[in-house]
């Protein structure tokens, strides 16, 4: 599915909020100490944030393509803006 926008920008805009996350987080100390996780809750983890990825990004997608502006940036040239 194709939003209009070319991948390299999505891809910059995409590393650079996670640049801005990243830096926001500061360490805590929890109060009690954390069990290690085992191999099947680190799978399930993975597997969650691969399915929240890909539900978002699919909602950015369909959304995208709803607003006015996907016209704006696949008409022709010459061709009057609003019309």
């Amino acid at each position: 599915m194709e939003i209009g926008l070319p991948a390299h920008i999505l891809t910059v805009a995409l590393l650079g909020l996670y640049d801005c996350e990243r830096h926001q987080w500061r360490p805590f100390k929890p109060r009690q100490m954390l069990h290690e996780m085992k191999d099947g809750e680190r799978m399930l983890v993975a597997f969650g944030l691969c399915a929240a990825i890909a539900v978002h990004g699919y909602a950015i997608s369909f959304a995208t393509e709803k607003l006015p502006w996907r016209k704006l940036c696949s008409r022709r040239r010459n061709q009057p803006i609003w019309g």
